[in-house]
């Protein structure tokens, strides 16, 4: 199981988490010893005591928290005040109990929170049980009375569980369980062991819980007990055939159960206590310095399942930590090991299953391993120097099983025959061979069945006589050029064509009946060719389909009746086009091994569905020749980190969808905070219905989150703008939105998400916006413009505006032509500096360096030592300057790599944190449009440096419809209004002006920079 801290580093406010709950829309609350914080899977949020505020929440220490029937989050602390969480206005609401109780008691200390049918609150503390009736406020008090018999046996309370009949079930900290009947209004009490000698610590409950088969477990001082409702008797859980000891011995928590009825258990130092009742299995989860993916602390305070079947667990000083219960079944055995030998190897090459089941792993450097199918013992076979029948070759990168003996191709040693009767191996080496590494071992198709295809990475193709023990080259007669010396994979298909996959030469098809060649290389002029020329694998599938995997082409399907291929790559939706394995599952399904994770592919309908190490993988880089498919139907995928194995027909799909919300609303990258008193925000974000904005809020952004927890990180989104968006935008797994400069009007922001397998809640989450326009716009003003315009002389008025028009045109023009000229004379002088100086700067340097080999007179050395540095750095400005002039990235790179390099050179040359969202605007025409704003990002980034004295920084780029926008912001001292001509913002605005686009600058001094850029632009043809 794999699980994903959560702690300081993320933002918890403290580590020690006590309490875990989630409301009605799907957050995740954390209770701590020292705040409250919510999750909404990438952002935590914490709430804290503001004692000039009374809204705020009451104290910090949170013992237990309670999400009601109506979906209000109740926040229990050890003082003696009761708060819920006020959706609306993101605030708190507190009562103090003991108030209400009008009692002179100290205090009363809240352990926990429960509630019955009709909606009432049972409270219990340290004092005694409460009830608190929520529709009335009336609050009762029923405490310990060692007079009765039928009275609560401990005042101290540690948890509450009540079920449908209404009795309230209370585990004490010292008299074991009691039951109380409010009808009856008696007490039956329970203790967990009636021994003499027991110590309250064995009659220490720490919680109840019912699971799904109406047992009611209790979690007590030593052990996990279960209750039996009808005889009343308590005795030890022992559904756990393995690792019961542990149970019995450990000091048990806290319990849950995920929805395949696992059962969840928490210990005090112990870990986790895991048991899958449908497989019968046991695992302890603990803590592991050397594994981050472990649980974060061996002392479990909490455990709870979500909605979405993630687990979360609350641990002592480890904060929380999330193992997803709907994981993908990729089960990943880290590394092969020999417990005899003590040899372990973690980086597979290989695998092949014998006459036995056994599995046959090899590795790259460690030798061959042998899984045993019936006791699961590992055994390592290496290559022993004293032992002449021991394996020769330490990796192993073919294995092919022939019912009597087991071939196995290595590095350098060429081939192994493993013999099951004696237990031995052979070693046969390549005949007159520099090369002797065997890439893949394969049957010949004869009648005998005695013959085998070697290939090799130096040496061809051999023919092997398993009787005689013998090679012979391959050679088909008829091909001058035979095959390449470099052969990666082979395989003999349906018509007995034998196909070969090289090194850099492409792929061969071999006719035995004739043995004709055909070179099939991706060199050809048609986009029909094979696309690259290194073949990594070739798989037939059950439909007599031809697939060849290559090391950067991607997959590619041969046509046979056009003896053509078809290509697919990482815009066909494959996560990498580097293909290590091909498997066919079922027919029409294949399995493929890449550099960036496994992919599902449907043959018949083309799509991809692709997993990576965040759903159970090894790693996302996997090996060569590492793939296999076991009679089973287990599929195996070996890479640089162990090896994955599963069965496919259990890698389903998240079911669960996700609740969409809007988490955050901003302003010019400022986050609202809602108030009654704010004119745009007057409720939580979450809960508002409209926003209205001026004409003078015209950059505002929207977060959003899709508050399932699987794995957050592979949510998807789509939003849109009614009234202006024309379609979804849909974003990946960003989870913002900007817009700029929209129009007076009425709009709908509107958002859905995914999870993290791609089930989408189409309704999503949306939010009506009303943008009130300037009073020069309202229809008031217009009509008296009108009015004005009409008592006016209409020829006069066309003439000034002819005349205007014109010359604004003319200045548009000799603005065009002097950037024209700059940019020419700019690219001319960098052209002369690269091709000419440099050049000549080079040579100096090269011939400084040349003197200096030759010349043994240690002063001259030195002389000619300073000359070549000087030479280094001078050619190093010199290509600053001319980069500078005219920037070559932007020609190597396109326009949307090299603004992104920009803001990464800055990020990393300063001290001010830049950040970027820039979406693909290479195809933006004209095409001089490009290097204009390549200009501008260059000027706004040089002001930032230069200027701004900003920590943070953020460039957005967006395409709307036929609109770019760029919105360049800072945190830093602002600029005064008569400095806004200066600092280059000039030579901005008529880069802005020359495309008809809008240039608004918005800035204040210690408050920071935003400038928003608005620019008409054309798709590319």
């Amino acid at each position: 199981m794999k699980f994903e801290r959560i702690s300081l580093e993320q933002g918890l406010s403290q580590s020690v988490v006590e309490t875990i709950s989630q409301d009605s829309k799907g957050f995740i609350w954390l209770g701590t010893q020292q705040g409250l914080n919510r999750y909404d899977g990438y952002n935590l949020r914490t709430y804290l005591n503001d004692p000039l505020d009374p809204s705020s929440l009451k104290y910090n220490s949170v013992q237990d928290l309670y999400t009601d029937k109506s979906g209000k989050l109740w926040i229990a602390s050890y003082a003696d005040t009761i708060s819920t969480y006020n959706n609306r206005q993101d605030n708190f609401s507190c009562f103090n109990i003991r108030d209400k109780l009008k009692s002179d008691h100290p205090a009363l200390q809240i352990t926990s929170i429960a509630e019955d049918s009709k909606g009432n609150l049972w409270i219990g503390t340290y004092e005694g049980l409460i009830k608190y009736e929520t529709a009335s406020g009336i609050v009762k008090h029923f405490n310990e009375n060692v007079k009765e018999a039928n009275s609560l046996p401990c005042e101290r309370i540690l948890c509450l569980y009540i079920d449908e009949d209404d009795l309230i079930r209370i585990g004490t900290r010292e008299k074991g369980i009691s039951i109380f009947d409010e009808k009856k209004m008696v007490f039956e009490n329970y203790k967990i062991t009636d021994l003499k000698d027991a110590g309250e610590i064995q009659n220490r409950v720490y919680s109840i819980y019912k699971d799904s088969r109406n047992n009611l477990l209790i979690s007590t001082g030593k052990g996990l007990k279960t209750f039996d409702l009808k005889s009343k008797k308590i005795t030890d859980f022992e559904e756990l055939t393995e690792g019961s000891e542990l149970l019995r011995e450990s000091m048990i928590q806290c319990i849950t159960e995920d929805k395949n009825e696992n059962l969840w258990i928490g210990t005090r130092n112990n870990g986790i206590l895991f048991y899958d009742r449908r497989h019968g299995n046991f695992q302890n989860f603990r803590f592991s310095k050397t594994d981050n993916a472990s649980v974060s602390n061996d002392r479990i305070l909490k455990l709870f399942n979500d909605s979405s079947n993630v687990t979360w667990v609350g641990t002592f000083a480890g904060g929380v930590c999330r193992a997803d219960c709907e994981q993908k079944k990729f089960y990943h055995v880290k590394e092969v090991l020999d417990e005899k030998s003590k040899v372990f190897s973690d980086k597979i090459t290989a695998f092949s299953e014998d006459v036995f089941h056994n599995l046959w792993i090899g590795t790259h450097g460690d030798g061959l391993f042998r899984i045993s199918n019936k006791e699961g013992n590992t055994e390592n076979f290496r290559d022993n120097k004293k032992n002449e029948n021991s394996l020769k070759g330490i990796s192993v990168f073919s294995i092919l099983d022939k019912v009597s003996d087991l071939w196995i191709g290595v590095s350098s040693e060429g081939i192994n025959r493993y013999c099951y009767k004696n237990d031995t191996f052979q070693n046969f080496k390549l005949p007159d061979s520099k090369y002797n590494e065997v890439s893949c071992i394969i049957n010949f198709p004869d009648k005998e069945s005695r013959y085998l295809l070697v290939g090799t990475t130096g040496s061809g193709i051999f023919v092997f006589d398993t009787a005689e023990n013998k090679f012979t080259p391959f050679m088909p007669e008829s091909s001058q050029s035979g095959i390449s010396d470099s052969v990666k994979c082979m395989l003999i298909d349906s018509n007995n064509f034998l196909w070969a996959g090289t090194i850099n030469q492409g792929l061969k098809k071999i006719n035995l009946k004739n043995n004709d060649v055909k070179i099939y290389r991706a060199d050809s002029p048609d986009n029909k060719s094979i696309s690259d020329n290194y073949i990594t694998v070739i798989a037939e599938d059950s439909r007599k389909n031809l697939w060849i995997g290559t090391r950067n082409g991607g997959l590619n399907k041969y046509n046979k009746t056009e003896d053509s291929f078809h290509n697919y790559s990482i815009k066909s939706g494959l996560p990498n086009n580097d293909i290590n394995g091909i498997v066919e599952a079922e027919p029409g399904i294949l399995w493929l091994s890449t550099n960036k994770g496994i992919s599902k592919f449907d043959t018949m309908a083309e799509t991809f569905r692709n997993f990576d190490s965040d759903d159970g993988l090894q790693s996302n880089e996997f090996n060569e020749y590492a793939y296999y498919k076991a009679s089973n139907g287990t599929l195996y995928f070996g890479g640089v980190n162990g090896f994955n194995y599963f069965k496919p027909n259990e890698i389903k799909d998240n079911p669960y969808v996700p609740e969409i919300v809007i988490t955050d609303f901003q302003i010019f990258n400022h986050p609202v905070k809602n108030s009654l008193t704010n004119s745009f925000l007057k409720l939580n974000i979450t809960e508002t219905k409209e926003i209205v904005l001026s004409y003078r809020e015209s950059v505002f952004s929207f977060e959003f989150a899709a508050l399932i927890y699987n794995n957050p990180l592979k949510n998807q989104y789509a939003y849109m703008m009614e009234g202006f968006d024309k379609e979804w935008i849909y974003s990946g797994t960003r989870r913002f939105a900007t817009y700029t400069n929209l129009e007076p009007g009425d709009y709908v922001f509107r958002v859905r998400g995914s999870n993290n397998d791609g089930i989408w809640n189409e309704e999503g989450a949306s939010v009506k916006i009303k943008i009130t326009p300037p009073f020069w716009k309202t229809w008031w003003f217009k009509s008296l413009g009108a009015l004005s315009v009409a008592g006016a002389t209409g020829y006069t008025y066309r003439q000034k505006l002819a005349k205007i028009e014109q010359e604004k045109k003319a200045q548009e023009e000799f603005s065009k032509s002097l950037i024209d000229r700059e940019e020419s004379e700019r690219k001319r002088i960098s052209k002369e500096l690269h091709d000419s100086i440099a050049h000549d700067i080079l040579i100096t340097k090269n011939k400084a360096e040349l003197g200096m080999k030759r010349i043994a007179d240690p002063e001259m050395k030195k002389i000619l030592n300073e000359i070549s540095e000087l030479s280094s750095q001078t050619l190093n400005d010199v290509r600053s300057i001319s980069n500078h002039l005219h920037p070559q990235i932007l020609e190597k790179l396109g326009l949307t790599k090299a603004i992104k390099s920009v803001v990464k050179h800055v990020a990393g040359s300063t001290g001010i944190s830049f950040t970027e969202a820039v979406e693909n605007i290479d195809d933006i025409q004209p095409v001089e449009l490009r290097i204009n704003i390549f200009r501008i990002i260059q000027e706004c980034t040089n002001n930032i440096i230069k200027h701004s004295g900003a920590t943070e920084a953020s460039l957005n780029i967006l395409k709307d419809n036929r609109t770019l926008t760029i919105t360049v912001w800072d945190n830093g001292k602002g600029i005064s209004k008569n400095r806004i001509d200066g600092l280059g913002l000039t030579g901005i605005e008529e880069r802005v002006k020359l495309y008809k686009g809008e240039l608004v600058i918005e800035s204040a001094k210690t408050k920071g920079t935003i400038i928003v850029i608005s620019i008409p632009y054309k798709n590319s043809i």
